[in-house]
């Protein structure tokens, strides 16, 4: 706990709450506690109790336990504050915890505030604006601006004081002196995989999906299998870690479509919402070329389920929140060289769905928010149409993306006349041929992708150097864009862009790779 204090006292001789009266009438109008006070842990998905007189509090929530030293205070402020604690459980647990963490935390701040709220809410305010935002240079824990408000929200909520919606209004105008933006990484790009690094995710699923249908899956190691399963459902579904970690087998429901692949549901329920929304969930259909990673992982649980150390005997991965983020971070640590968390695979995702034109709505839905409000940051951060249908046909330099990995494997005509023939890529995707722009380390058929297409977006592809060969490939491709630009209805581009601009943009900068080349020799 800070050190810092405001030599506040309610007891004092200067005229404000002599002898604490207005405390006492504040805890006499919010009147007694409840004896046990009951709460929803969505973690574990159980309603949960604390008994309410007891000093210390622990409270479940997010796979970990909270204890809260009421102790430390004594008479009317801890009424109120577990009061205030008891609204907050309503609410959400987690926020609660964390709320109640940070105000034990900073209570010399904290419990001045409470004592002037209590004796009129226009001395709170402007207390509020002057000493506890100055509190920031000397008080450590930079959550104390945003707790003592949220009390103060409370009073409002709750009508306690003298305090109304009036005053809630300007509190929502009063800056916390610690400067966070919401939504500040989304808007500077920061939060947003870059092409490189999504290109790095996709080709481990995809090449980790194939391993599996080859019959590859007893080779693969157990932690593996989860990881990876864990990663698909933050990339493609944009999943808090306490959506993932809070799910059940039960919940995962699969079935063999008449080509014999799987086609499987995860039925995930709504976070961060009100108490009357608790039972909102959402079933997803998991990307069927991702499908078999999900089933081996179920095969896997079973086989070694008397072993498997499970935090939940029921629980799907069998891991709390906490290691939900370690498992993504680590994975993508691995896998492109840059250490990234669930939320900013949740940013990714939603800007992907803004870039393909979906509405708010859409966008909030996908999220699994209540509030469609929340989408404008990525629909705002999304380019105009005009600007995506030229990403698409690779008219602009805003996307123009050079893959120095892909870059540095290439062969000439006599390497790749060498090549077996299903090594040498060739294709017609939508009627448009292309064939001679390189080679595939592992042959054409034993690739699930369209062949040619997907191939410059494969690390596998070696291309060709020859910079004629990669223009006519490039007008073909542009050519399907066209096709789709001219069949696609409203005003939305379709994700399909998002790979043909992927491609394109390989394909460009292979092109610009080559006419370098040639400026120089």
């Amino acid at each position: 706990m800070s050190q810092f204090n405001f030599n506040f006292d309610a007891t004092s001789s200067d005229g404000v709450d002599p002898g604490g009266s207005y405390l006492k009438a504040a805890a006499a109008a919010l009147g007694p506690l409840p004896k046990r006070i009951r709460y929803f842990d969505e973690y574990d998905e159980q309603v949960r109790s604390v008994e309410a007189l007891d000093e210390n509090w622990l409270l479940s929530a997010n796979g970990q336990e909270h204890k809260l030293k009421f102790e430390r205070i004594s008479g009317e402020i801890a009424h109120v504050l577990k009061h205030f604690a008891v609204y907050r459980l309503q609410k959400n647990a987690v926020t609660a915890a964390h709320y109640l963490h940070h105000i034990l935390s900073t209570l010399s701040v904290q419990v001045p505030l409470v004592r002037l709220a209590v004796v009129d809410p226009n001395l709170a305010l402007d207390h509020l604006r002057s000493e506890f935002s100055s509190a920031s240079h000397h008080v450590e824990n930079t959550n104390y601006f945003q707790c003592g408000k949220a009390v103060l929200a409370f009073f409002c909520d709750i009508g306690l004081a003298g305090w109304e919606e009036a005053h809630s209004n300007i509190l929502r105008t009063v800056r916390s002196p610690v400067t966070r933006s919401k939504h500040r990484t989304v808007r500077d790009g920061s939060a947003i995989l870059t092409f490189e690094e999504e290109r790095k995710v996709i080709d481990h699923l995809d090449e980790l999906s194939t391993g599996i249908r080859q019959r590859n899956e007893g080779e693969l190691p157990t932690e593996i299998l989860r990881d990876s399963a864990i990663l698909m459902l933050c990339f493609q579904h944009a999943m808090r870690p306490i959506q993932i970690a809070n799910r059940n087998v039960a919940h995962v429901r699969v079935r063999e479509a008449e080509d014999g692949q799987a086609i499987v549901h995860l039925t995930f329920r709504y976070a961060k919402q009100r108490t009357r929304q608790k039972n909102q969930e959402q079933t997803r259909k998991i990307k069927r070329d991702w499908a078999p990673i999900l089933v081996a992982w179920l095969r896997r649980r079973d086989e070694l389920e008397g072993s498997l150390r499970l935090d939940r005997a029921e629980s799907l991965f069998g891991v709390p929140p906490q290691e939900v983020t370690r498992i993504v971070r680590g994975l993508t640590e691995a896998l492109t060289g840059i250490r990234r968390t669930p939320y900013q695979l949740r940013h990714t995702a939603a800007q992907r769905k803004a870039d393909a034109g979906s509405s708010r709505l859409e966008l909030a839905e996908f999220l699994m928010h209540s509030d469609i409000d929340t989408a404008d940051t990525y629909i705002e951060m999304s380019p105009t149409q005009a600007e995506k249908i030229n990403a698409a046909l690779g008219l602009s330099p805003l996307f123009q993306a050079i893959d120095a990995s892909l870059k540095s494997k290439s062969v000439d005509l006599e390497e790749l006349n060498k090549l077996p023939e299903d090594q040498q890529v060739s294709g017609a995707p939508h009627g448009h041929l292309i064939a001679g722009i390189g080679g595939c380390a592992i042959g054409q058929s034993f690739c699930p992708k369209t062949p040619a297409l997907a191939c410059y977006d494969c690390h596998k592809f070696m291309y060709l150097r020859d910079i004629e060969v990669h223009r006519a490939a490039r007008d073909s491709i542009r050519n399907i864009v066209g096709e789709f630009i001219g069949t696609n209805k409203g005003d939305k581009v379709t994700p399909a862009f998002g790979q043909l601009r992927r491609v394109l943009e390989t394909v460009e900068s292979i092109i610009s790779d080559l006419e370098g080349s040639e400026a120089s020799q």
